[in-house]
């Protein structure tokens, strides 16, 4: 294990550690309650992680020395349009409803005229699968292997996209209250836009490669962007 008794960046110890006691809050069976307390904690956790600056966006370069961490993009545009396709809608056209298209256009329009000052660190893949519980108790957040740096709501849109596909219940509540222990959160407009256009860059792939329409990873990804835009 690797302990740090105090880092400047974020503000308290930290430790590299191999094993997060318990399992993912996803896989387990305590009561609506328990999961709400346990995600209310793990917010905590996940303002901290925000907090943390980054310079560029996309995906965090591995290598290289120096802080802060380094990511792909040196602007906020290269990102919030990457895996887009360029000659837009695209395939998309097929998929979504006019409707819909015209208000992802308004979101991506928002987004480009009031960029983020600077790039923060997201975990990348916040669910309730990364988040870990024992005893009623949680214990952890595990998986950060697609950390990158994002706007500020970046991971709450990626768990608001995601919410209730492993635990029925809306846990984004609870979250943005354990959240806001450490940070004001960003504010509900701000949350959903990030869940729509993450969620609409990471089809944009899914289809680039070759996924089919009627796989239905791809149709529940659709259904999920129409419930969160119409």
């Amino acid at each position: 294990m690797f302990v740090e008794p105090f880092d400047e960046a974020i503000g308290r110890s930290a430790a590299i550690t191999a094993e997060v006691p318990g399992g993912s809050l996803a896989a387990s069976s305590c009561t609506p309650e328990v999961a709400r307390a346990v995600v209310a904690d793990a917010g905590e956790d996940l303002a901290m992680i925000n907090r943390v600056s980054v310079d560029g966006f996309g995906w965090v370069r591995r290598s290289g020395p120096g802080w802060p961490p380094a990511a792909e993009h040196p602007s906020y545009r290269a990102f919030l349009t990457s895996y887009l396709p360029a000659d837009w809608p695209g395939p998309l056209e097929s998929i979504f409803s006019a409707g819909v298209l015209t208000a992802v256009e308004a979101m991506l329009g928002d987004e480009r005229a009031r960029p983020p000052a600077a790039a923060r660190l997201a975990h990348g893949d916040f669910d309730a699968t990364a988040i870990f519980c024992a005893g009623g108790r949680y214990t952890g957040v595990i998986d950060f292997g697609e950390i990158r740096g994002a706007e500020a709501a970046y991971d709450l849109g990626h768990f608001h996209l995601h919410d209730r596909e492993r635990v029925p219940i809306r846990l984004l509540p609870a979250l943005l209250d354990g959240y806001g222990r450490v940070s004001p959160p960003p504010d509900e407009h701000a949350i959903r836009r990030s869940a729509v256009l993450l969620g609409l860059r990471q089809l944009c792939r899914w289809l680039a490669r070759g996924y089919a329409p009627d796989r239905p990873m791809v149709r529940q990804r659709v259904a999920r962007l129409r419930e969160l835009v119409e």
